[in-house]
């Protein structure tokens, strides 16, 4: 179960996951709550069930009908995003429930703290295991106390996608020329993705190479606002807005660097697939980013400081270093296998489904 099915970090990465567990033997259902579904045909050409039937229903009617389709006997509900979450944690006390936290932000970001607090607890407390998605996710629910119990919790890593470099499209996308740097992002357009570090950089940038061009890709409330900026700082010109795109990994084909200047990620997905696009990355130096890239990553700046992300940019551009790169992310997608997700989190299903007993 999951809050919408559109694409994004959680979403795609939870396709991984039921195509992992498709492929092992085991058969899955996905059902979604709200939202476009953008994945729906992915699901379902992996051979997972999507059910429709929840979608854009008040939260009382969709508590009925998912409590309807449980009467087909699952051995695990596993929820993930805070409203499937709470849902879920109103099934039957018969049913075993697992549950993914994939950010490291409050259960419910736009209500006062306790009430987050209280609710992420009452999950808590309806649930077998709460699996942290990396250690920087782990620390924050124990931190602000979203979670009280310990032994509750869990780590298991993303897995990289292998076929994501795979899926290529035409673009309608031609460099103004051959000697132009693409430096591309993907990330929503709000404040915990720190557009405007990347824009203030990428303005001082160009007084020293003037042949560029940042593609963003991504959507959200903060478009009107950092275009506005872009505007303030004289670089509209060499910025441009793609949107909320389906064919990132075609985007990625066309970047030279991938640049991720984020206050916080929960784990940070989009870097995994950068490294399958054997892509450069900067990146802003957070718990999770770190977590991904490894300490001694050759592309990290100090999070929240243009001047910081400019050094590292200009010293990529100026240097060969793109076998150091290549070679850093050939290291680290050995840690983020899909098969060794999937297996680590049947281990929690196993360990779920003991307790319960």
């Amino acid at each position: 179960m999951i809050t919408t099915i559109e694409r994004g970090g959680a979403e795609n990465q939870l396709l991984v996951l039921a195509r992992e567990q498709v492929k092992s033997g085991k058969a899955v259902s996905v059902l979604f709550l709200k939202g476009a579904p953008d994945l729906k045909y992915s699901f379902e050409g992996i051979g997972a069930e999507v059910y429709e039937s929840l979608k854009h229903l008040n939260f009382f009617l969709q508590i009925f009908r998912f409590r309807a389709i449980l009467n087909d006997d699952y051995d695990i509900i596993h929820a993930h995003l805070p409203r499937a979450e709470l849902l879920c944690s109103l099934r039957r006390k018969k049913d075993v429930l697992v549950v993914s936290r994939h950010n490291s932000e409050p259960f419910f970001p736009l209500a006062p703290r306790l009430i987050s607090m209280l609710l992420s607890r009452f999950v808590e407390f309806r649930s077998i295991k709460i699996i942290a998605i990396s250690r920087a996710v782990e620390t924050y629910l124990l931190q602000s106390r979203e979670v009280s119990y310990r032994q509750k919790l869990c780590k298991v890593l993303y897995g990289s996608d292998s076929s994501f470099a795979k899926n290529l499209t035409k673009l309608e996308f031609e460099r103004p020329n051959k000697e132009t740097l693409i430096i591309g992002t993907v990330a929503r357009l709000v404040h915990q993705k720190d557009y405007p570090t990347l824009l203030k950089a990428i303005a001082e940038f160009r007084k020293i190479n003037n042949n560029f061009l940042l593609v963003c890709i991504g959507d959200g409330p903060l478009e009107n606002m950092l275009k506005d900026l872009c505007a303030d700082l004289g670089i509209t010109d060499v910025v441009l807005w793609i949107g909320k795109s389906s064919a990132v990994s075609s985007w990625m084909a066309e970047f030279d660097v991938f640049v991720l200047a984020s206050r916080y990620e929960g784990f940070g997905l989009v870097l995994l697939e950068a490294m399958q696009s054997d892509l450069p990355i900067i990146a802003a130096n957070n718990a999770a980013v770190i977590e991904v890239l490894g300490e001694k990553h050759p592309g990290l700046f100090q999070s929240g400081q243009d001047s910081s992300l400019l050094k590292a940019l200009s010293e990529f551009i100026d240097s060969e270093k793109g076998d150091v790169f290549q070679d850093s992310n050939t290291s680290r997608l050995k840690l983020f296998t899909p098969e060794l997700m999937q297996q680590n989190i049947e281990n929690v299903y196993l360990q779920s489904i003991a307790a319960k007993i």
